[in-house]
């Protein structure tokens, strides 16, 4: 998992003054997502790395990129409050969405 997202952190720059932000945040996370669907398949462990790096290296595409259009698009003077919410939110979130899901 480790190298999928090392090299998609090195795609997201190199994709980042290639297409739209929007497209790039929007494919990301649908390609983050695709993969995992053969989790539910009888694979080996070599299939399963494989499965989670391909997943993993979209992560840091989207997340660079959403990350940024929320930190332009955020009026200078609400920017720390919106990011420090964000953030809170989606630590707060984060393991209840665990829970929630068993």
């Amino acid at each position: 998992m480790g190298v999928g997202a090392l090299l998609g952190s090195f795609a997201a720059y190199g994709l980042a003054g290639r297409f739209s932000p929007i497209r790039i945040a929007t494919f990301s996370v649908l390609a983050a997502t695709v993969p995992k669907w053969f989790l539910g398949l009888d694979l080996p462990a070599a299939g399963i790395v494989v499965v989670l790096a391909a997943s993993s290296f979209w992560n840091p595409v989207g997340n660079a990129v959403m990350i940024s259009l929320m930190t332009v698009r955020t009026p200078h003077a609400l920017r720390a409050k919106v990011m420090t919410a964000v953030i809170t939110f989606a630590t707060i979130a984060g393991p209840i969405g665990l829970v929630l899901a068993g």
